[in-house]
């Protein structure tokens, strides 16, 4: 009989979890932050058992069509796309997960996320700031960018 850990608040298993991470990419974008955070205080782990779960969320955002990204600086320039991350979803997965874990700190707000430039959630925001008179540019992944822009 194997252990599969559960959420402390939800009683979702481990895996369930894992697979369900890219549902919000239909609303939101994914901050590696929040992954980091529900594995360590969700299911208690760390060390090795939180990396394999980052690194399992990261590939299940990466296959559902993420990209990492980070915010911008620019002005009406919401994310960009972090090209430093190259190779299949594997690679980049563990990747990410190095550079978090040799880094010797929880990512934070300003640091990696994960999005999905043509995500129905952005379709809903684009309806909703357009009822607001303002103009709403997006920016496929080739392009890398999401953009929102103000009316003068």
């Amino acid at each position: 009989m194997s252990f599969e850990p559960r959420h402390r608040f939800f009683d979702t298993l481990l895996s369930e979890w894992i697979e369900r991470v890219p549902n919000e990419l239909d609303v939101d974008a994914v901050g590696l932050w929040q992954i980091v955070g529900s594995g360590r205080d969700g299911f208690s782990l760390q060390g090795k058992e939180l990396a394999d779960f980052v690194n399992g969320c990261v590939l299940a955002l990466l296959r559902n069509g993420a990209v990492p990204v980070r915010p911008s600086a620019q002005p009406n320039e919401f994310w960009r796309r972090d090209i430093r991350y190259e190779g299949c979803d594997e690679e980049i997965a563990l990747s990410i997960v190095n550079e978090w874990t040799m880094s010797g700190s929880d990512p934070d707000h300003d640091g990696l996320w994960f999005f999905r430039f043509h995500s129905a959630g952005m379709q809903y925001r684009r309806q909703l700031t357009i009822k607001q008179d303002q103009k709403t540019e997006m920016v496929g992944p080739e392009g890398g960018t999401a953009v929102y822009t103000q009316k003068p």
